[in-house]
């Protein structure tokens, strides 16, 4: 056998900053474990890298001429346990009839295949290579009640804004369209996307945020916020929050905009 002779024997003790396992536990004091896959932390320590992990095609209808267009995920709490489980959403364009399916499967309700919600009307050929993305937010309304809301802007007559009752299971989900009144004709409700202060915030064309009542799914036809509307070829490009009352609202041609306060009566 080898010697080890000229090995110095050395003892640990130090693991003050800490090491966290893969299953998120601190190591006990003087403790110690093969990590692998890791990354240290700002304060010390090492901390478990994301794992990656198969999700089923099971129930996707047409995945070979579909591509992803919007992905969402949450964690709302097991259905029929102690613990967590995911809850998925997919906005799927498909590029041989030009429609968007929104898909969920959701895991919470041990679900093992995905449920095609809703399918949106065709766009034109023309547009086919130029999908708009889906953008995806949580909202819990005044009664408590959980909604999953995303746009659509695909240049059809299903463009809008939409919510998912997080509750629904099984085949029967179904998608409900939230559809403020647009102040102008021609109007697409569509835009950027964001929960913020109670409400629900939506980009529109030309340059308006729209919002919904506090704590509600619902749209009134005075609840909405013209911006920079006077510039030629501006685009409303994102909406992201800041708390406590901060929106900053991004164009493609002109001066971001903060707006600041309540939104009916904001400082901008």
């Amino acid at each position: 056998m080898p010697t080890n002779r000229q090995l110095e024997w050395v003892e640990i003790q130090d693991f003050a900053p800490g090491l966290f396992t893969v299953a998120d536990w601190l190591i006990p004091s003087h403790g110690s474990q093969l990590m692998e896959d890791c990354f240290p932390q700002v304060g010390g320590g090492l901390r478990a890298f994301v794992k990656p992990e198969t999700v089923t095609t099971s129930g996707l209808s047409d995945i070979a001429n579909e591509a992803v267009v919007g992905c969402f995920v949450h964690y709302p709490g097991y259905r029929h346990g102690v613990g967590n489980k995911p809850d998925y959403f997919l906005a799927m364009r498909n590029i041989t009839d030009n429609r968007i399916r929104i898909y969920r499967l959701d895991t919470s309700d041990d679900a093992t295949s995905w449920v095609q919600v809703g399918t949106a009307m065709a766009a034109p050929s023309s547009l086919a290579t130029r999908p708009n993305p889906v953008q995806f937010a949580l909202f819990k309304d005044g009664s408590g009640d959980l909604w999953v809301v995303f746009n659509i802007y695909h240049v059809s007559s299903d463009d809008g804004l939409y919510a998912i009752d997080w509750s629904q299971t099984g085949g029967s989900q179904v998608w409900t369209k939230l559809a403020p009144t647009g102040p102008t004709s021609g109007e697409a409700i569509a835009g950027p996307l964001a929960v913020h202060d109670d409400r629900i915030y939506v980009g529109a064309v030309p340059n308006v945020v729209w919002y919904s009542d506090s704590m509600s799914t619902s749209f009134q036809a005075s609840n909405f916020l013209p911006l920079n509307a006077s510039v030629t070829g501006n685009s409303l490009m994102s909406i992201v929050p800041f708390a406590p009352s901060d929106l900053l609202v991004g164009f493609s041609a002109s001066p971001w905009n903060m707006v600041q306060g309540d939104i009916t009566d904001p400082i901008v």
